[in-house]
């Protein structure tokens, strides 16, 4: 087995992209033209000739090199046709060549659990019809979406990336205050990329005046759909409109061999309301090290 690590310059992006779309555990985010918008000049490790690939955000500060986790890349990790490769094989190159890093390994991959922080990522699969989905839906939830013809707010397909943008920005912002100006931008440039491959698509609720209550941003690849942003105004919230959302997204896509991936969080409140969709969790891995010299490595944490 041949262990390299690339530079930005060496990697062949016609084998990666390859290697992304015939793996078993493939993941939009891995794909170089996601990469190259949202990780400029990631670098990377490669197994024998692309058989495996493992994407590594970096980035530069007081001089040290470090791997970040980009920004609307909620997993990366190790990529192949047997992913489940124990990841212990490559954690010394990488932290040979960087001596700090966060990374997100994606749900396939196998990394003893003392070394990370698991975290949740709820999937629905979609393959059986609406009606035998919604059978395992919590009562409360088949509750709440009774209200739908009561509350009169109608599910659209209108194309919104910037408008859902500037929604998030507006009502969650203050909970992600880590994200830039540029960070959005490059967001919907990678949306926009993807809108022109099919790869892309918005959904929203709107009430009856046609005032957009929710909206999503859904990414799309040859396995999955993405639900990664999906902002509520005040009154939308008040309307319980993002129940309403995925609902009628599952409706939309029910019946394909699509997985709906939550693209998970673990704030209690988030994790509440799409658990009452009876999804299965797919935990992702928190990996961090600090190998930087004393005293710097107390100061970066």
């Amino acid at each position: 087995m041949i262990i390299k690590y690339l530079k930005h310059t060496e990697i062949n992006k016609s084998k990666w992209d390859e290697c992304v779309l015939t793996s078993s555990n493939s993941l939009i985010f891995a794909y170089s033209f996601y990469l190259d918008i949202m990780a400029p000049n990631w670098n990377a490790i490669v197994i024998n000739d692309y058989e495996f690939v493992l994407p590594l955000p970096i980035k530069k500060k007081w001089g040290f090199k470090y791997f970040y986790i980009p920004p609307f890349t909620p997993q990366l990790g190790l990529f192949g046709k047997n992913p489940s490769l124990n990841i212990d094989k490559v954690l010394p190159l990488l932290k040979s060549e960087v001596r700090y890093g966060d990374i997100f390994f994606n749900y396939a991959n196998k990394i003893p659990l003392n070394l990370v922080k698991q975290r949740t990522n709820f999937i629905l699969h979609l393959k059986d019809e609406y009606e035998s989905i919604f059978a395992h839906y919590s009562a409360d939830l088949k509750r709440i979406l009774r209200k739908q013809v009561k509350n009169k707010i109608q599910y659209s397909m209108q194309n919104n990336i910037e408008y859902t943008v500037k929604l998030y920005r507006e009502y969650y912002g203050c909970r992600t205050p880590h994200l830039s100006g540029n960070d959005y931008k490059k967001f919907i440039a990678v949306c926009k990329l993807l809108h022109t491959k099919n790869k892309c698509f918005t959904r929203s609720m709107c009430a009856c005046d046609g005032r957009i209550l929710c909206s999503i941003i859904c990414l799309v690849d040859e396995k999955r759909i993405y639900t990664i942003m999906n902002p509520s105004t005040a009154l939308g919230r008040k309307k319980e409109a993002a129940t309403f959302l995925f609902d009628e997204l599952i409706k939309e896509f029910s019946g394909t061999d699509k997985v709906l991936d939550f693209v998970g969080s673990d704030l209690p409140g988030v994790n509440f309301l799409l658990a009452k969709y009876c999804p299965m969790d797919e935990p992702v891995f928190f990996y961090h090290y600090n190998n930087l010299p004393y005293p710097i490595r107390y100061f970066k944490k």
